[in-house]
């Protein structure tokens, strides 16, 4: 629990250091994702739920997003400093690789949550480095996704608490933001302009968090490759 404690630590003042970086980062392509959604709501009126299209567009979305924010956090443990734009170039080359990795683990995870939620999460930390190996490591998906699955196995528990705490406090803020403005009578463009950039800002957390991990074991084998080649 010491290691939790301490990469849980490391995570949350890495999040808050970069903050308004990591949102910026996620925020760049949710806006006229988010002015859609605004467009339908407020003039075209239609259901929420038969717009099926804005989900498919938000997935298609998300790994472009989180490969920028990957390509980020390594240029700031690397002590680099890019442009938005740098980091954008670079996450546009792993997008349609991307997309497989979310696309896949998705679907692996969302069958193991309707094996009774245990081995869903289970999924969820056995696969959350494979996004690294895909973007950082140049890996194919299902090459990035099977070691995710070899390397993440002593420390399955460890990943699997840090992430459900993760995730926990994004839906817990975001329940708690969206109760509170419309118990005030906030207007629903309002309530889902506030919810949109929340979620924006917790979006990088739990991947601040997995990459913490996924670092930790990086420098873990360097350190061992080395003492073998000192001997």
């Amino acid at each position: 629990m010491n290691n939790l404690r301490t990469f849980l630590n490391d995570s949350w003042r890495f999040y808050t250091s970069y903050l308004f970086s990591l949102s910026i980062l996620v925020l760049i392509p949710t806006i006229p994702f988010n002015f859609l959604i605004l467009l339908d709501y407020s003039v075209i009126q239609l259901e929420f739920d038969t717009t099926w299209y804005f989900f498919g567009l938000h997935a298609i979305l998300i790994p472009l997003y989180l490969s920028a924010v990957i390509v980020f956090m390594a240029s700031r443990l690397d002590g680099n400093s890019i442009s938005f734009k740098a980091i954008y170039s670079k996450a546009f080359r792993f997008w349609p690789l991307m997309a497989v990795v979310y696309l896949t683990t998705s679907i692996l995870i969302g069958v193991g949550f309707l094996a009774l939620i245990i081995p869903g999460l289970i999924v969820m930390a056995r696969t959350s480095y494979a996004q690294f190996y895909c973007v950082l490591e140049n890996k194919g998906p299902i090459e990035a996704i099977k070691k995710s699955w070899n390397e993440t196995r002593e420390n399955q528990w460890i990943l699997l608490i840090g992430l459900v705490v993760m995730y926990s406090a994004i839906e817990v803020t975001d329940w708690m933001a969206s109760k509170t403005l419309t118990a005030i009578g906030a207007h629903y463009v309002f309530v889902h302009i506030v919810a949109s950039i929340l979620n924006c800002t917790l979006f990088s957390l739990p991947i601040v968090f997995a990459f913490r991990m996924y670092s930790d074991r990086k420098a873990t084998i360097k350190e061992q490759q080395d003492q073998v080649f000192e001997l």
